[in-house]
């Protein structure tokens, strides 16, 4: 599902939603006009002041750089991201474009599922081996289905089901970590009573997952993988030591590894692909390579995204997306559990894109000049 563009790496879904996009908008635009009626202007201006300023700290982290070329194929990376975000605000004027939008990423996370399984399959490959289950994309599906589970739809359980069970399988930490952040959601919504008995069958059910399935094992040796955790924490002082001594500008944006490979002590590198390592936190990354003034900015604009999903999501939901908004919520947590854990590149630039362009959204669906109830179903 990834394809390469001039030595740069695309989800494929990336190019197709681009290729939409600039199909529809013209005469989206044409039809109801240049015109948009904005809540929290003054946030939303802010969002872009900030974008603005996070893409020209990108640039002069060029001064910095080890490699230049790294610096400006980051620039037009995230270029690319805030344009496509902006066109996915632009495209939603209502809340039926903001539902093709969130099932086109559901769409696509259940292609990726389905080819990672083939793979697998043709392969001979064991399904309990770490990374032969796509553990992000299922769990990303998974949180875009858990607010429809209310329809009782038996296609919907069923895939929630699968879903659950290939996100758990996954061996992936990160993947473990939002599925206990869903349980938790989940489990605040409902009644006393169905709290009790969710509690119980969901103990049930880890209980025999851990003891009659290689699932056990597989946790407990993740839970302690001792050379993934030194290499993990190895990165970390190593991108802090990148930002100590490059504080303004850092290294220059996507040249981590570089320096990496110039200023360690190869006894904490065990990958094969030490030139792809990242410190595996996107703050970190943002400040080892880009400096603290783009750690500032980096950090205002995810503020100001997760301020926005998580007030809009208090409102009456039968005046506004209702199981959307709660999905954006959910789709909030990997999100965030890859920027904290993770990088931002390939297909989780796509997954970024969304996120940022269904979130602004919310600026324009709550506007006044928007009918909501009559056109919520």
């Amino acid at each position: 599902m990834i394809i390469s563009v001039f030595g740069t790496y695309f989800n494929i879904f990336e190019i197709l939603l681009l290729f939409l996009l600039l199909l529809f908008l013209p005469g989206n635009l044409l039809f109801f006009g240049s015109k948009i009626k904005i809540k929290d202007r003054n946030l939303l201006n802010s969002f872009l002041i900030l974008s603005i300023l996070y893409l020209a700290f990108i640039l002069i982290s060029y001064f910095g750089a080890i490699e230049g070329q790294k610096v400006l194929k980051s620039f037009f990376k995230w270029l690319e991201i805030l344009v496509l975000s902006i066109f996915i605000f632009i495209y939603i004027r209502n809340q039926n474009n903001f539902k093709k939008i969130y099932w086109i990423l559901a769409v696509s996370n259940f292609v990726i599922i389905f080819f990672f399984i083939v793979e697998v399959l043709q392969t001979n490959l064991n399904f309990f081996n770490y990374g032969a289950l796509p553990g992000y994309p299922s769990v990303i599906a998974l949180g875009l289905l858990l607010p429809f589970l209310n329809r009782k739809n038996k296609v919907i359980i069923l895939s929630s089901v699968v879903l659950f069970l290939i996100a758990l399988f996954s061996l992936v930490r990160g993947v473990w970590l939002t599925l206990i952040i869903y349980f938790i959601f989940i489990f605040k919504e409902l009644p006393l009573n169905k709290k009790i008995k969710f509690g119980a069958l969901s103990t049930i059910v880890f209980v025999f997952l851990l003891s009659y399935t290689p699932l056990g094992s597989k946790v407990a040796y993740r839970l302690s993988e001792r050379v993934s955790n030194i290499e993990r924490l190895g990165m970390a002082n190593i991108a802090l030591k990148a930002f100590s001594e490059n504080p303004l500008t850092g290294v220059g944006s996507l040249n981590f590894p570089n320096y990496l490979l110039a200023n360690t002590d190869r006894s904490i590198i065990f990958s094969d692909e030490p030139e792809k390592l990242e410190p595996h936190n996107v703050f970190l990354q943002v400040a080892a390579e880009e400096g603290v003034f783009a750690l500032i900015v980096f950090l205002g604009m995810i503020l100001i995204l997760y301020y926005i999903v998580f007030k809009y999501n208090r409102l009456d939901p039968s005046n506004f997306l209702g199981n959307y908004a709660k999905g954006l919520k959910y789709l909030s947590i990997p999100v965030l559990i890859i920027i904290l854990f993770g990088y931002i590149s390939d297909f989780y630039r796509f997954l970024f894109i969304i996120f940022i362009g269904l979130t602004l959204s919310l600026f324009r669906l709550t506007s006044n000049d928007i009918n909501e109830k009559s056109i919520y179903k």
